[in-house]
């Protein structure tokens, strides 16, 4: 191919290169410029999910592109979980966010209001008093009982 040839070849593919270079930019386009996709909740639990009134509870969550997150009755979060201690049945609702949009999870907490009346067996083998008793011997038939108002 003649030098001049060449050259003239040259200035072209440069000259298309830019041009589909610029129109990429102007459109939006090119590797940098990919929109961004909503967060995306992996779990949101809470553990445990009924408790007593005054019992902690730890809400847990996974959140990928996440820019934000709010749990309702809460407000802002951040990290993986919270402790909370509510005092009436609750349904949390984790929200994620970010430009381009967002994402809900929730989940229901039942709480049990604290009994009136505790009650445990007295020591039958060596124990020295009420709720001395080894856990299995709560069901066994034969331990005597006692009730202690609150």
């Amino acid at each position: 191919m003649p030098p001049r040839l060449t050259r003239l070849t040259s200035q072209l593919i440069r000259s298309v290169l830019a041009v589909s270079a610029a129109t990429l930019a102007a459109c939006g386009g090119g590797a940098g410029n990919a929109p961004e996709a909503p967060p995306v909740i992996g779990s949101f639990s809470a553990s445990p999910t009924d408790t007593v009134t005054g019992h902690r509870v730890t809400l847990g969550w996974s959140a990928d592109r996440a820019t934000s997150l709010s749990i309702s009755g809460i407000g802002t979060v951040t990290g993986t979980h919270i402790d909370v201690n509510p005092t009436d049945d609750t349904e949390y609702v984790l929200t994620a966010g970010n430009s381009a949009g967002s994402a809900q999870a929730g989940v229901q907490v039942t709480i049990y209001p604290s009994p009136g009346v505790w009650f445990a067996p007295y020591a039958i083998l060596g124990g020295s008093g009420p709720g001395s008793l080894d856990y299995f011997d709560l069901f066994n038939s034969d331990a005597p009982w006692t009730q202690r108002l609150v």
